[in-house]
């Protein structure tokens, strides 16, 4: 992806790692497919095994970031679960973004 000369990518965000951005688009693909409607029977294990390794983050190879992934690919499975999920990521992305203002500082999810 390249950047203008705001440093801004075509979606206009800026501040984007190159590591962040080259890991996002080595999942993006992974978790599209694990979402098809008919991987059902594969995604829910795979979705226990994510907040389960991201429950144990404190380790070294596992980490908190799994967690999220984990709620990603089972809201689309448990009835009414969605809009309240989509409710607490904004709102923890809008906490996040403020704390991180507050602090003036950036990283690369911000």
């Amino acid at each position: 992806m390249s950047l203008d000369s705001n440093g801004r990518d075509a979606r206009g965000n800026r501040g984007k790692s190159p590591a962040a951005r080259r890991w996002r688009e080595r999942t993006r693909p992974v978790i599209m497919w694990l979402r098809q409607p008919h991987l059902r029977w594969l995604r829910l294990p795979v979705a226990a095994l994510f907040i389960l390794g991201g429950v144990l983050g404190f380790f070294p190879i596992l980490g908190f970031w799994m967690i999220p992934i984990g709620v990603v690919l089972l809201v689309d499975d448990i009835p009414g679960i969605k809009r309240p999920a989509f409710r607490l990521w904004v709102r923890l992305e809008r906490r996040i973004r403020a704390a991180f203002k507050r602090r003036k500082r950036h990283f690369f999810f911000v």
